[in-house]
């Protein structure tokens, strides 16, 4: 029998390490500007707007952050992918989710709880 017994590298998956580093640039990258691109160009845009021009400059940092190899492209997209499916966790709309989901645990985390007010005898 010839040949070799190891799983192809694009068959193998694997675990997305997600960073502080990687949630501070997602957080920037939500403060964007909206797109104003036309809606045939819009996942295409690359400098026709400023708002995707500022995204896709923060894109390369994300994708550095989160330790993906440069033919994982892009590393998310700019809208929002629909919450009613399911997405597979090393593709855009599945790591664009998992970063959401890591953002609002962070801001969960670094919320100062106000102390409650002693009763007054």
């Amino acid at each position: 029998m010839s040949g070799t017994k190891r799983t192809p590298l694009h068959r193998r998956s694997r675990t997305l390490a997600i960073t502080e580093a990687a949630i501070a640039i997602f957080d920037q990258m939500q403060q964007c500007a909206p797109c104003t691109c036309t809606p045939e160009a819009r996942r295409s845009c690359l400098d026709d707007c400023p708002g995707c021009l500022a995204f896709w400059r923060l894109h390369r940092p994300l994708r550095h952050a989160l330790g993906l190899p440069l033919w994982e492209y892009p590393a998310i997209w700019r809208e929002p992918p629909d919450r009613r499916r399911s997405y597979a966790p090393d593709t855009p709309e599945g790591r664009w989710i998992a970063l959401a989901e890591a953002s609002a645990a962070r801001r969960q985390r670094t919320q100062v709880t106000e102390p409650e007010p002693e009763p007054v005898a």
